[in-house]
């Protein structure tokens, strides 16, 4: 199944590019996701713009497995819409982390676990009862999107800050990434 997951990543983000800048890897460019078309979807209180049906990807499989975006802004809040491409060798372990760099010189960082803070990318119209969504597996916030499972990670940074960049990445050879939307709350 590992092998299988390889390529169906390396078919689907065979297209993704990024740059080295400086030491610092830095997503240049995006690459198409699964998605129906849609400009922003809600959640109670939150919106997320999708960009013209874009996603950034942190993935070994695509030697791209830590992503740093700049957001030089003021947030007491970051909230991330993920899809993670996990599959069972995943199961009960860290599968990934995301930081936030501040211009104070913190670094808040969350790790991210599967079961625990992520359900599986499956919805149930695709993969029936093995999707996670609904069934206790996460404690964050899960989307049904047309064919993926989006989820709502929030990295509380305590105070507000200026959140210079966040970096998103992988934990091991399996999991990828794939970041829809950022948001920054104060």
């Amino acid at each position: 199944m590992g092998a299988l997951k390889g390529i169906f990543l390396l078919l689907l983000f065979s297209a993704f590019a990024f740059a080295v800048d400086a030491g610092q890897e830095r997503m240049t460019a995006f690459h198409e996701t699964i998605l129906s078309s849609f400009d922003y979807f809600a959640l109670p209180g939150l919106r997320f713009p999708v960009k013209e049906r874009k996603l950034a990807v942190a993935s070994w499989w695509i030697n791209q497995p830590r992503l740093s975006i700049e957001v030089r802004r003021e947030a007491r809040k970051l909230y991330f819409l993920i899809i993670p491409f996990l599959d069972h060798q995943d199961a009960y372990s860290k599968v990934g982390s995301i930081s936030a760099v501040c211009e104070d010189g913190s670094v808040i960082r969350k790790d991210l676990f599967f079961p625990g803070d992520l359900d599986w990318w499956g919805p149930p119209a695709i993969i029936g009862d093995f999707a996670t969504l609904g069934k206790g597996w996460s404690r964050s916030i899960s989307v049904e999107l047309p064919s993926a499972i989006g989820n709502v990670v929030e990295l509380d940074l305590g105070k507000e800050r200026k959140v210079e960049r966040v970096i998103i990445e992988t934990n091991g050879r399996y999991p990828a990434l794939g970041v829809l939307s950022l948001l920054c709350l104060r």
